[in-house]
């Protein structure tokens, strides 16, 4: 199997298709693995004359987890809130570097990228700390500043405290978050269950997801900086998402320069099959510009 390295950290990565046509790097939201890009979303990219890079972000599946460093988003969200600096087992920026560790590892020196979620500010930090080295951004449910801060108190404590017995307990919840966050015209209780499964049985690192959704927490605004980009950008988001609000997506659109804004009125904050060909259209015509 296939590893980069970075540091102490080592991040399982696959390149799919031919690896002479233009490379996709996947990167995906908070607590989400390679196998969270499933094959047949990968296949219709590479349907489309790309590559596709994929792999397992620090904390999840076969990559290196952090569950010693535990988890505290209570304290992280107040630590925001006061002004002062949180501590994090790792910063958000840490992800980009990773990123560029894979492509290195997979011997390539410039990438198209498609962030989902905390996915989409991984991709924002690679284009302001190596412009050179993307080819275009495609953003969906995108973010360029802070989000998660006003959430309930008690929303927090539960997050630090979750715990996973099984991939049986594991499924329940990401069953249970899908019913409550996504288009329920889309919820598919067995897709959803069977992903779930596969991805517990690779690694889900005590407290990752909270550890994750901290990034989100603590993330500097980037957008005075996103400015200086001059690259392809679209950005692509939901009206019905109740994760990140429209108007966060719609402040990165405004940030920077000559990037396209695409709202689907029946996305809500998650990617099921019936959004992959919008989704895969909008980025080929992205990576065209």
């Amino acid at each position: 199997m296939p590893f980069a390295t970075q540091g102490d950290v080592r991040l399982y990565y696959e390149v799919l298709g031919d690896p002479a046509q233009p490379a996709v790097l996947l990167l995906n939201g908070a607590g989400k693995q390679s196998v969270d890009s499933p094959d047949a979303f990968c296949a219709a990219i590479v349907a489309r004359d790309f590559s596709v890079v994929r792999f397992d972000q620090r904390d999840t599946g076969l990559s290196t987890g952090f569950a010693r460093a535990g988890s505290d988003a209570v304290g992280v969200a107040a630590a925001v809130a006061a002004g002062q600096e949180p501590a994090l087992a790792y910063r958000i920026e840490a992800l980009a570097t990773d990123a560029f560790a894979v492509l290195n590892a997979a011997g390539i020196h410039h990438a198209h990228l498609l962030g989902r979620s905390l996915g989409s500010y991984v991709a924002q930090l690679m284009a302001l700390d190596d412009p050179g080295r993307v080819a275009s951004m495609t953003l969906v449910m995108a973010f360029s500043r802070a989000i998660g801060t006003g959430l309930p108190l008690e929303r927090l404590q539960r997050l630090d405290a979750e715990r996973f017995a099984d991939a049986k307990h594991f499924a329940n919840r990401q069953v249970e978050t899908a019913r409550a966050l996504g288009n329920p015209e889309y919820f598919d209780e067995p897709l959803i269950r069977a992903g779930a499964v596969q991805a517990f049985e690779r690694g889900v690192p005590e407290g990752s997801i909270a550890r994750h959704f901290m990034l989100g927490l603590a993330a500097p605004d980037l957008r005075e900086r996103l400015g200086a980009l001059t690259l392809p950008v679209q950005v692509i988001h939901g009206r019905m998402d109740k994760v990140i609000p429209l108007a966060l997506a719609e402040e990165a659109a405004a940030a920077i320069p000559n990037a396209r804004l695409a709202v689907l009125d029946d996305m809500a904050h998650e990617g099921p099959p019936q959004l992959w060909d919008r989704w895969i259209d909008l980025l080929v015509a992205n990576a065209g510009r």
